[in-house]
């Protein structure tokens, strides 16, 4: 017997987490990238301090590099872990956000607790066509839930659908 796949509804679609994009995953590593070479000048100017010992720079550096790349190839997977990882959808109850790598957090906003959604864009968020939604919310312990990195046009989208009907 051939039995065909049951048909996806919109419903359905719904219902089912999303990714966030795939120029998220972009910005997220341009900012650890970032980072590192602000920590890596910073270790520079920490080894050689005020006088210019060449050959003890490239010994601690000899010393170090092996240490270095490991902590930087592992903190960059991690990065790029956490990316997969993150999942939204909206749906009757609320907006749910799901995040973290090895503690996973299920956030979920109830639509009668939103009291303001904000949508906010960085620079290279403009870059990309992406941005952070901000949900402010109601009589909770965490009153303000941001979902970095989302397509614009989903945050957006996300933000009109969660403004309470009589604030309309």
């Amino acid at each position: 017997m051939n039995e065909e796949p049951p048909v996806k509804t919109v419903q359905d679609e719904v219902n089912e987490f999303r990714r966030f994009p795939r120029s998220a995953l972009v910005v997220d590593i341009g900012g650890y990238l970032g980072n590192c070479f602000l920590i890596g000048v910073l270790l520079l100017g920490l080894n050689f301090g005020t006088q210019w010992n060449l050959l003890r720079g490239l010994m601690a550096a000899i010393h170090w590099t092996p240490v270095l790349l490991g902590l930087f190839f592992w903190l960059l997977a991690v990065v790029i872990g956490r990316h997969f990882r993150r999942t939204y959808k909206l749906d009757a109850q609320g907006l749910h956000y799901r995040y973290g790598l090895l503690w996973r957090t299920h956030t979920v906003i109830p639509r009668n607790r939103v009291q303001f959604v904000d949508v906010s864009r960085g620079m290279l968020q403009q870059a990309f066509e992406l941005a952070t939604l901000r949900v402010h919310t109601a009589g909770v312990r965490s009153h303000r839930v941001s979902v970095h990195n989302l397509d614009e046009l989903e945050a957006n989208a996300l933000r009109d659908a969660l403004i309470p009907a009589e604030l309309e």
